[in-house]
């Protein structure tokens, strides 16, 4: 009975690893690149709207500076310092320019609204008549000076209505390496870019580092109120947009811009923690889908390896290919994210942090309905 039971589980463990390595390469190899895609350069105007709270110690100078770099010379900037208690308002005040970079002293958190889009929906009121694009950027990433002349000229050419670029991700500590690539790779296993770009499917993410998105199909779903209290903000606008017809794609672009998001351990926690649950729709369901997967096709073969070697050949050589599938898809993975050599030694860790950082957002979700994030509670319901 044991063997049996053995048996049947290191094989559902070689079909989840092999299922998920192809959708690895998928997600991988099958997004487009960014530099690849310029054309003739566009003279439309585009209006950065960039919510800014507690970023001072990050890379906020670094931001302002490259956003003063772009070649794309028909930009203007609202800034939003989101009651900020850091210095990030003065570091903002420096850089203002009467005409080009407007600073907006946010106002207190609405009910119903997430920080994030309450902040954007500040910026949105100091648009000019003649801005026919927005272009919502977080403040901790830092943009090559060809950033949004590519990114405009994209998707003008492509005929889209939404761009999403995703950066590179500054890794500087273990945690760091070790941690955001896995959990990078789950949301891309969630909808890989192939299905997102598929206007046949309606499977859809976005990533609010970098979202480029025409103004008139923004004003068509009903603005940042139609998505204001979404934790999952940047995938529900484009859920929104692709949902009511309009063109929406993501691209690779980590050679124009680079973000680093967090810088400690509890930093990653937190921030992953506040919308996991809402990507799995918060359903306890696909909570224990996604344990479960985890379980047996990353962990089964290497905890149980000793017993797998007991068990026979088949037994053996099942958890041979499901080993061999996961650590080939994190290869995959890590080199894709300029990882530092040792995630491929220690990414059971970063997996084990993953499945923690779901239930955690799970369990907040369901009991408190809410996670600490800069300083103040983020609703999860």
């Amino acid at each position: 009975m044991q063997s049996a039971l053995v048996t049947g589980i290191s094989a559902i463990s070689a079909v989840i690893s092999g299922y998920y390595f192809r959708r690895t390469i998928m997600a991988v190899y099958g997004m487009p690149r960014l530099t690849a895609m310029a054309s003739p350069e566009s003279r439309e105007f585009v209006t950065l709207l960039i919510p800014v709270r507690n970023e001072a110690n990050k890379i906020l100078r670094e931001h302002l500076d490259s956003i003063n770099s772009q070649t794309h010379a028909r930009c203007r900037i609202v800034a939003v310092d989101d009651n900020s208690t850091d210095g990030s308002g003065a570091i903002l005040g420096e850089y203002v320019e009467p005409g080009r970079f407007t600073v907006v002293k946010g106002a207190g958190l609405t009910e119903g609204w997430c920080g994030k889009t309450h902040a954007l929906r500040q910026a949105r009121g100091l648009l000019s008549t003649d801005c026919e694009w927005i272009l919502m950027l977080d403040a901790d990433v830092v943009l090559h000076p060809n950033a949004i002349a590519y990114a405009l000229n994209c998707a003008q050419a492509r005929g889209l209505d939404a761009l999403c670029v995703l950066p590179r991700i500054r890794m500087v500590t273990f945690w760091e390496n070790v941690v955001a690539p896995v959990v990078s790779w789950l949301a891309l296993m969630r909808v890989t870019p192939t299905e997102a770009n598929d206007p046949s499917k309606r499977q859809c993410f976005g990533y609010g580092n970098f979202m480029l998105v025409r103004r008139g199909a923004h004003d068509a779903i009903g603005g940042f109120e139609a998505y204001k209290g979404d934790v999952l903000d940047d995938s529900a606008l484009m859920e929104l947009l692709k949902h009511r017809g309009f063109r929406t794609m993501v691209v690779n672009g980590d050679d124009l811009l680079e973000a680093r998001i967090c810088q400690n351990l509890g930093q990653m926690v937190a921030s992953a923690a506040k919308c996991s649950f809402r990507a799995i729709s918060f359903s306890v369901w696909r909570l224990l889908e996604v344990t479960a997967k985890e379980l047996i096709g990353v962990f089964w073969p290497l905890l149980s390896a000793p017993l797998l070697w007991s068990c026979g050949s088949f037994v053996l050589a099942a958890g041979i290919v499901s080993a061999l599938f996961t650590f080939m898809g994190m290869m995959i993975v890590g080199r894709a994210m300029h990882a530092r050599w040792f995630f491929l030694v220690f990414y059971p860790i970063g997996h084990g942090v993953a499945v923690w950082i779901v239930t955690y957002s799970a369990l907040a979700a369901l009991f408190s309905r809410r996670i600490w994030w800069k300083g103040r509670p983020v609703r999860l319901s």
